[in-house]
C-alpha cells in the first residue's frame, strides 16, 4: 500500500507540474521521470548526458520543439543551436548535430505523464538515462520506470535571450578555438609561469592599460588579471580558508598507482590525491590554470570528476597558463603530479634511481569555477574549519573531501556531516561527522596505517605514497576496487561517526574489511578473497586496542579437521559460513608472532618474501562445462603447490619453525581433485599426494628448531585480555570490549584454553592433567596443580597420526579411530607436546572417574549387541560375552567400593581392552551387505525415511504409500569398499553435494555417485560420498520440506538407522565369492609365475611392474586365494573373503602393464579386451546387419564376446596371430587398410610392441592398427592400445584351433616353406593338410 500510494503521488506529481506534450515552437527542460535530472549537452564534446538542473542560464538543459512531418519533433538545443540525433548501437552515448533529425514523442504506456523519446512510436529503442548518466538508446514499454521514460519542463525564455544564449555560445566557441594563442598573450605579462604575479611593467599600468595588453582574453579572464594586479582576493575570517589558499597551492608529487601496484602487489591505490577545493561553474565555463615549471620525470593533469567519482575528464597541463573546458557543472577539480619513482626500482635492495624527495612541491594556480573548500591535515585544517566550511564554504552538495596522511575520504555532503538525530536503540548516536574530523581522519588514517605496516609498505615510503581513496555513492552497499573502497552513502553515519568507530567493533569492520581487499593480494591463497582481508581487519582491530578480533571459536576449525575439509573449499564458494572460521588461520599466526611477540616482523616479511616469489593463484579461466584431461582433472583446474604449499613453506622458513602440524589442522595437506571453489569465479583446485609429501619432506630437511603444533589453539577471547595503548587509545583502560555478541569471552564461548598471552612464558609447562575414555569422547581431568595446557591433542598412538585437537576438556574420537591405542597430549608455550597420562594413573578420585568413563563405553557397546543380523550398525552377540562379565564385575567393585580384586585403574584399563577388542574385529559388526534391502531412519528425526522419489529425494513418514520407495539396497561400484546406493523404485542417487539435495534420476550407473560406508559407536551409519568422505547423506530443510541433502558425518542429521528388511546376501555373497575366485586366478594367470614364487623373476616375461608394491600385493592376493579356496564352502566367511579379494585386485589393477599377451597353451584360452588408450573403446567386430561389413574390425563400447580376443605366438618375437571369440576367425587384411575376421582367409601377423605405462602398439606390415571411430584401420597413425585379461578359457576345440596353428606357424617360420599336396607354396596357412620339410602335417 505503502509503493502504491508513492506511485500515485508521483503521477500527480508530474501531471500538476509537467507538460502533458510538447508544443511547436516552444522550450523545455526534458526531465528524467526515474532519476529527476536533466538532459544536458556538453558544448565541448556535444554528447547529451543527465545532470541535476541548474540556473535559468543553464542553457545547455534547454531544448526547443519544433514540430515537424507526421507529429514528430526536431529538438534543438538553445545554446549550440545543434539538433538531438538518433543513435541505434547499444550503449552508444547520444549527440547533437546540424542535422534537424525528427522524434516521435509518445506516451508510455500505463504510465501516465511519462513519454518515450524514440525515432518513430512504437519502435522501443529510445532515449534513455543509463546509471553513468549518459543517454543512450535502449528499450521501453513496461509498466515500470526505467530510465527511458521522460515528462517535460516549460522554460519561459524570450527570444532575446535565446538570441544572447547563442551569442555566449559563439563567445565560449571563440575562446575554445584559441586557447593557445590567449593562453601565450595571458601568460606574456605574468613575471612567473604559476601566475601569481604580474611583470614590472604591466604591473604599473593602470587597469585600463592592462586590459589593453590582452585584448582577446575573455572577460572572465581579464577580471582575473585585474585581481591579481590589485591584490583583491576574496578574504575570509579565517585566513587559511581564503579564496587565494585554495587558488594558489604547492602541491605534492604522488607516485604513480598504475606502476606501483606491480611492484607492491596489491590493488592500484588512490589516483587523485589532491583535492583543489574548487569545482567548475557548469558545463560551458573554463577552468584558467597556471602551472609553474613542471620537473622533468613528471606529468600533470587537471582531473575533473561529477560528484565523488574517481575517473572523469583528465587534461594535461603545459608550464604557464592553460585553459580548460569544464566537462561538467559543479564538476570536482584536482591537480594529478605524478612523478615517476618506479623506472629502475630494483624491489631486492629497495632502492631506485629517483626518490620522491628529487621532485619539488608544484606550484599551481587555478581560476574559474567556484571555491568549495575541503579539509587537509597537510595544511593545518582543524575541526573549527571544518565546521566553517560546511557552514560557509561547502557548496556542492555531491562531493566533500578530507584529506589525512593516509587517507582521503570523498563523501556526499549530507550524510558526511549530518548533525545529531537521536540515539539509536542500540545507544549509539545517530549522526555523520559534523564538528570532529580530526579524530574520524585520526581512525581511518590508523586504519590505512596498520594494513600498510603489516604489507611492509613503510620501507618504500621514500619511492610510493598514494592515499586509500574511500568514496561514496547510491550504489550496492559497500565494496573494494582498483583506486578507491567504496561505501553506499545511507553507510556514512556509521563509518564516519565517531560515537559507533570507537565503541563498536561492527562499525569499523566494514572499512577495514573493503581496505584489506586493497591490500591482500600477496598473501591471498585461493579461496581467501573473502578471508585473507579479514584477516588484515583483524590485525588492525586488534592494534586499535579496545576490542577484541571477530570471527567463529574452533568448533567450526575442529569440526572441519575431522571431516577432513580442505582449507581453500572451508568457504563453500564464496560466502559460505566457514570464512569467519578461516580467517582465524591468519590470525593465530599473528597472535604468535606480533601479539606474543614471537617474531615482530613476520608478516612485513612475509608479504616482502610472497613479492618475490608470487602465489600464483587463478592461472587460467573458469570451466562451467568441467571438461576432464585424459587423467580425469578438468581442465583449467589449479594446482594448489604453488599457492597454499607454497604459503606453508614460506611461512616456516620466515618463523624458523616447523609449522607443519599447524596447517595440517587447518586442512592444507588433504589431496584434491577438482575440487570446486567460488570465490567470485567458477574454478577447481588439485593437490596431489605427492606434491604434500614433498613439501613436508623439504621442511622436515630444514630441520628447523622449534616446533610450532601449539598455535592452533590460539585465541584472543579465552579470558578477559587488558587494553592496549594505540593512537586511537592513548589511556587504556580495563579489558578489551568484546568485538560483538557472536563470539563473546563469557561463559567461556571461545573455549578454555590457548589465549595468546600464554605463549609468551616459555618455562611454563603442563602438568596435572590425565584423560579418561566414556563412550565415544575423550575427557580431560583436571588435579589441583594443574597448569600449563594450551589445548589438548588425541592421536593415533601406533601411527601418530593426529586424529582431534580441542581446546575444551573433551574430545570425540572418530568413528575409523573406534577402539584405537590413544595417544593424548597437552599442547605447551615451548612447542612441545606434554604427553597426558591416562586418569587410572591419577589419585584415586580420578581412577574412579575413569572407570565410570569406561563402563559408560562398555555400557554403550553392550546396548548394541543383539541375535538380529538385520540391525545394521550394531554387534554380534556372540563375541559379548566377555564384555559382558567383566562389566559386570567392574560395576559391582565401583559400586561398592572394592579393590580387593583389582585397582579402580586396573578395571578401567580390561574394560577398555575389552571394547578396544570387539571394535577392532570387524567380524563383530553387522554391516550392511549387498543382496539386501533396508530401510533408512534418521538420526535427528526419527520418524523420518530416506525416500528415492524423483527426481530429488524426500525424506518421508512411513506408510502403506510411501513403503516402495523407502527401501533401499546398495551395489558394488567396482572399487573395494564403494557402492552404489539404489532405490527399490530402481533409481540410483546420481549425485549430492553439501547442503544441496540429493538427486536421483538414473537406472544405470554410468556417471552416478559412490559411496563409502560407515558406522558409529552406537550403531548408527554414514553413507559418505566416496571422493568426499567429509560429506554423506542426510536430512535437512529445502523450503519447508524435508530432503536428502548433503551433511557432515558428525552432525546427527547426517547418521541413519538402517534396519535390513528383506535379505539374500547368503546367495549373494556365494555367488560373488564364486566370480571373485575366477577374478583373482585371472590376476594369478596373467602376472604370477608360479614357478618362480619368491624370486627376482616372479612376474612373467610380457608383464612390465608399474608400482614397486606389486609383488606385495600380488603375494597377498596369491596367499589369500589359496586359504580362501581351502573355506570356500563356509558361508559365513563369504562377505568377507569377497571384500578381501576385492581389496586384493583394487591394489593389483593398474600396477602392472601388458607388454606381450600370453598365448593361448594345449590347456587353457586366455581371452583380453583390446583398448583404445584415447578414448577406452574396445577393439571388437561389427555384428550388425549389414553384408559388407561383416566380420569387419570396429570399436565398440559393448563387453561381448565380439570384443574378447586370443593370442597365438607365430614364433617370432611378440609377433601373434589374433583370434576372435564370438566368430572363431582370425584377424587379416581384406584389403591394405580395412581389417576383417575369418576362419578361411590368411592370417595377419600383428605384432605387439611396448610403449610406456600401460601402452602397446598393434603393428602389421610396416603399419599400425588405428581407431578411425567407425572401423579399426591399417595405417601409418601410431594408436596406442592397452591390454587386459578379460577371462581364461579351457575350452579344448578352441585351444586346439589356436595351438595348432601356432605350433605351424612356428614350424614354418624355423624351418622351411609350406607346400599343399599340389606342391604349391602357402604363405599363411589356414585348415587342412600340408606338406614341410617333407612331412605332412595337419592343420586343423
Amino acid at each position: 500500500m505503502k509503493l502504491k500510494s508513492l506511485l500515485t503521488a508521483f503521477f500527480v506529481m508530474l501531471t500538476t507540474f509537467a507538460m502533458a506534450q510538447v508544443e511547436d515552437g516552444k522550450v523545455y527542460r526534458i526531465v528524467s521521470a526515474k532519476y529527476g535530472t536533466v538532459v544536458s549537452e556538453s558544448p565541448i564534446t556535444h554528447q547529451l548526458s543527465c545532470t541535476s538542473k541548474g540556473t535559468e542560464t543553464e542553457y545547455q538543459e534547454m531544448w526547443k520543439f519544433t514540430a515537424a512531418a507526421d507529429g514528430k519533433f526536431t529538438i534543438q538545443n538553445v545554446y549550440t543551436q545543434r539538433y538531438i540525433q538518433y543513435e541505434t548501437g547499444r550503449n552508444v552515448v547520444w549527440r547533437t548535430a546540424t542535422d534537424q533529425a525528427q522524434f516521435s514523442i509518445a506516451e508510455t504506456p500505463n504510465l501516465k505523464g511519462c513519454y518515450n523519446i524514440d525515432r518513430a512510436a512504437g519502435n522501443n529503442w529510445g532515449m534513455h538515462c543509463d546509471g553513468s548518466s549518459n543517454i543512450v538508446p535502449w528499450s521501453y514499454g513496461t509498466s515500470e520506470i526505467s530510465g527511458t521514460e521522460w515528462y517535460f519542463e516549460l522554460v519561459n525564455i524570450s527570444a532575446e535571450e535565446i538570441a544572447a544564449a547563442t551569442v555566449a555560445y559563439q563567445d565560449y566557441s571563440k575562446v575554445l578555438d584559441n586557447k593557445e594563442a590567449i593562453a601565450a598573450e595571458v601568460s606574456n605579462i605574468f613575471a612567473d609561469k604559476a601566475g601569481t604575479a604580474l611583470k614590472a611593467e604591466y604591473a604599473a599600468k593602470s587597469d585600463a592599460e592592462l586590459l589593453a595588453a590582452i585584448p582577446n582574453a575573455p572577460e572572465e579572464l581579464k577580471q582575473v588579471v585585474l585581481k591579481i594586479k590589485n591584490n583583491t582576493w576574496a578574504t575570509c575570517e579565517r585566513a587559511n580558508l581564503s579564496e587565494k589558499a585554495f587558488r594558489v597551492y604547492d602541491y605534492k608529487p604522488y607516485s604513480n598507482p598504475e606502476q606501483w601496484k606491480d611492484i607492491l602487489y596489491h590493488r592500484p591505490f588512490n589516483r587523485i590525491n589532491n583535492p583543489t577545493g574548487i569545482c567548475a561553474t557548469s558545463s560551458k565555463s573554463f577552468i584558467y590554470v597556471f602551472v609553474d615549471e613542471i620537473p622533468e620525470g613528471t606529468e600533470v593533469y587537471l582531473a575533473e570528476m561529477k560528484g565523488t567519482a574517481y575517473f572523469g575528464t583528465d587534461t594535461e597541463l603545459v608550464e604557464g597558463l592553460n585553459i580548460v573546458p569544464a566537462a561538467n557543472k559543479d564538476g570536482v577539480l584536482y591537480i594529478r603530479y605524478v612523478c615517476d619513482t618506479h623506472t629502475g626500482f630494483d624491489v631486492a635492495t629497495k632502492s631506485g634511481p629517483k626518490k620522491l624527495s628529487d621532485y619539488p612541491a608544484l606550484k599551481v594556480h587555478i581560476e574559474g569555477g567556484y571555491v568549495n573548500g575541503f579539509w587537509s591535515k597537510e595544511r593545518g585544517h582543524t575541526n573549527e574549519d571544518w565546521v566553517y566550511m560546511g557552514q560557509n564554504m561547502f557548496r556542492n552538495e555531491e562531493a566533500v573531501q578530507a584529506v589525512g596522511d593516509e587517507s582521503m575520504l570523498n563523501f556526499r555532503k549530507k550524510e558526511f556531516l549530518q548533525p545529531f538525530q537521536y540515539v539509536d536503540n542500540w545507544g549509539f548516536k545517530v549522526e555523520g561527522c559534523p564538528t570532529d574530523i580530526e579524530t574520524v581522519m585520526k581512525f581511518w588514517d590508523f586504519w590505512n596505517e596498520r594494513q600498510r605496516w603489516y604489507m611492509n609498505l613503510d620501507d618504500y615510503y621514500d619511492y610510493f605514497n598514494n592515499k586509500q581513496l574511500a568514496m561514496s555513492d547510491d550504489n550496492g552497499f559497500m565494496d573494494a576496487g582498483n583506486y578507491r573502497t567504496h561505501y553506499n552513502n545511507n553507510t556514512l553515519t556509521t563509518i564516519v561517526n565517531i560515537d559507533r568507530i570507537s565503541r563498536d567493533g561492527g562499525s569499523a569492520w566494514g572499512p577495514l574489511h573493503e581496505i584489506g581487499h586493497t591490500n591482500q593480494y600477496a598473501f591471498e591463497i585461493v579461496g581467501t578473497s573473502e578471508v585473507s582481508n579479514n584477516a588484515l581487519a583483524n590485525f588492525t582491530i586488534f592494534d586499535t586496542g579496545t576490542h577484541t578480533s571477530r570471527g567463529w571459536n574452533m568448533n567450526a576449525q575442529i569440526a572441519d579437521f575431522e571431516n577432513n575439509i580442505p582449507y581453500v573449499v572451508r568457504g563453500e564458494g564464496l560466502y559460505g559460513s566457514e570464512l569467519f572460521s578461516m580467517t582465524r588461520m591468519y590470525f593465530q599466526l599473528f597472535l604468535y608472532f606480533h601479539a606474543a611477540g614471537k617474531h615482530p616482523e613476520f608478516y612485513p616479511t612475509l608479504f616482502e618474501e610472497l613479492r618475490k616469489d608470487k602465489l600464483v593463484g587463478w592461472t587460467t579461466s573458469s570451466n562451467r562445462d568441467l571438461i576432464e584431461d585424459e587423467n580425469g582433472f578438468i581442465l583449467g583446474s589449479m594446482d594448489a603447490t604453488h599457492d597454499q604449499l607454497k604459503f606453508v613453506e614460506k611461512c616456516c622458513s620466515i618463523a624458523q619453525m616447523d609449522l607443519t602440524e599447524f596447517f595440517e589442522a587447518w586442512g592444507f595437506f588433504i589431496p584434491m581433485k577438482n575440487d570446486f571453489v567460488g570465490d567470485y569465479g567458477h574454478h577447481h583446485v588439485y593437490l596431489l599426494q605427492d606434491s604434500i609429501d614433498a613439501c613436508k619432506a623439504r621442511i622436515k630437511a630444514a630441520n628447523y628448531p622449534k616446533k610450532g603444533g601449539h598455535l592452533m589453539f590460539l585465541e584472543d577471547r579465552i579470558r578477559p585480555s587488558k587494553q592496549k595503548k594505540s593512537i586511537l587509545n592513548e589511556n587504556p583502560s580495563g579489558y578489551r570490549a568484546d568485538y560483538s555478541d557472536e563470539a563473546p569471552v563469557a561463559n567461556n564461548f571461545c573455549g578454555l584454553y590457548g589465549q595468546w598471552e600464554d605463549y609468551i612464558d616459555e618455562s611454563v609447562k603442563a602438568e596435572g592433567y590425565f584423560y579418561a575414555v566414556s563412550k565415544n569422547k575423550v575427557v580431560i581431568k583436571e588435579a589441583d596443580n594443574a597448569k600449563g595446557a594450551l589445548g589438548f591433542k588425541l592421536y593415533n598412538a601406533d601411527t601418530n597420526k593426529l586424529l582431534t585437537y580441542t581446546n575444551r576438556r573433551e574430545m570425540t574420537i572418530p568413528q575409523n579411530a573406534m577402539g584405537a591405542n590413544l595417544k593424548v597430549v597437552a599442547a605447551q608455550a615451548d612447542g612441545t607436546d606434554y604427553v597426558v597420562p591416562h586418569a587410572s594413573q591419577g589419585p584415586e578420585s580420578m581412577q574412579r572417574d575413569a572407570l565410570d568413563g569406561s563402563l559408560k563405553s562398555a555400557n554403550t557397546l553392550i546396548k548394541k549387541a543383539t541375535d538380529d543380523n538385520r540391525k545394521v550398525g550394531y554387534y554380534y552377540k556372540k563375541y559379548f560375552t566377555e564384555l559382558t562379565n567383566l562389566y559386570n564385575s567392574a560395576n559391582a567393585a565401583l559400586k561398592n567400593n572394592d579393590t580387593s580384586v583389582h585397582s579402580y585403574a586396573e578395571w578401567s584399563i580390561m574394560l577398555d581392552d575389552a571394547c578396544s577388542e570387539i571394535l577392532n574385529n570387524p567380524d563383530t559388526r553387522i554391516s550392511l551387505r549387498e543382496g539386501t534391502a533396508f530401510t533408512m531412519v534418521n538420526n535427528y528425526d526419527r520418524e523420518y525415511y530416506a525416500a528415492g522419489t524423483y527426481p530429488v529425494c524426500d525424506c518421508v513418514k512411513k506408510s502403506s504409500d510411501t513403503e516402495a520407495n523407502i527401501k533401499w539396497t546398495i551395489e558394488y561400484a567396482g572399487k573395494s569398499g564403494e557402492y552404489y546406493l539404489k532405490n527399490a523404485n530402481g533409481y540410483y542417487i546420481t549425485s549430492l553435494a553439501k547442503d544441496n539435495s540429493a538427486y536421483v534420476g538414473k537406472t544405470v550407473t554410468e556417471d552416478t555417485q559412490t559411496f563409502t560406508i560407515k558406522y558409529t559407536l552406537d550403531g548408527f551409519t554414514t553413507i559418505h560420498m566416496s571422493n568426499d568422505e567429509s560429506i554423506v547423506v542426510g536430512l535437512g530443510n529445502v523450503n519447508g520440506s524435508r530432503k536428502v541433502l548433503g551433511k557432515t558425518p558428525t552432525e546427527t542429521n547426517g547418521q541413519w538407522k538402517i534396519d535390513i528388511v528383506e535379505d539374500n546376501s547368503v546367495a549373494f555373497y556365494k555367488q560373488a565369492l564364486e566370480e571373485m575366485l575366477v577374478e583373482a586366478n585371472i590376476r594369478i594367470t596373467e602376472i604370477i609365475n608360479l614357478d618362480s614364487i619368491g624370486t627376482m623373476n616372479m612376474f612373467k616375461p610380457g608383464i612390465r611392474v608399474l608400482d614397486r608394491n606389486l609383488e606385495t600385493y600380488a603375494t597377498d592376493l596369491l596367499n589369500d586365494y589359496y586359504t580362501i579356496t581351502k573355506d570356500i564352502e563356509n558361508a559365513e566367511n563369504h562377505m568377507k573373503y569377497v571384500e578381501i579379494l576385492r581389496k586384493h585386485i583394487d591394489n593389483i589393477d593398474g600396477k602392472y602393464a601388458v607388454t606381450a599377451p600370453i598365448a593361448t597353451d594345449s590347456e587353457k584360452v586366455v581371452w583380453y579386451y583390446v583398448i583404445n588408450n584415447e578414448n577406452d573403446n574396445l577393439m571388437s567386430i561389427y555384428s550388425g546387419n549389414k553384408a559388407a561389413q561383416k566380420n569387419r574390425v570396429v570399436p565398440s563400447d559393448e563387453v561381448n564376446d565380439y570384443a574378447l580376443w586370443g593370442f597365438a605366438s607365430t614364433g617370432k618375437n611378440n609377433e601373434y596371430y589374433v583370434y576372435n571369440k564370438a566368430n572363431k576367425g582370425f584377424i587379416y587384411g581384406k584389403t591394405r587398410t580395412n581389417i576383417f575376421t575369418s576362419a578361411e582367409e590368411d592370417c595377419l601377423p600383428i605384432t605387439v610392441t611396448y610403449v610406456d605405462g600401460n601402452s602397446v602398439t598393434l603393428g602389421a606390415d610396416n603399419q599400425y592398427l588405428y581407431d578411425t571411430g567407425t572401423y579399426v584401420n591399417l595405417g601409418t597413425d601410431k594408436e596406442f592400445w592397452r591390454l587386459e585379461v578379460a577371462g581364461i578359457d579351457y575350452d579344448q576345440e578352441v585351444a586346439d584351433i589356436i595351438t595348432t596353428i601356432e605350433q605351424v606357424m612356428t614350424e614354418a617360420n624355423a624351418d622351411e616353406a609350406i607346400y599343399d599336396l599340389n606342391g604349391r607354396r602357402v604363405v599363411n596357412p589356414v585348415r587342412g593338410i600340408f606338406i614341410q620339410g617333407g612331412k605332412k602335417v595337419l592343420v586343423k
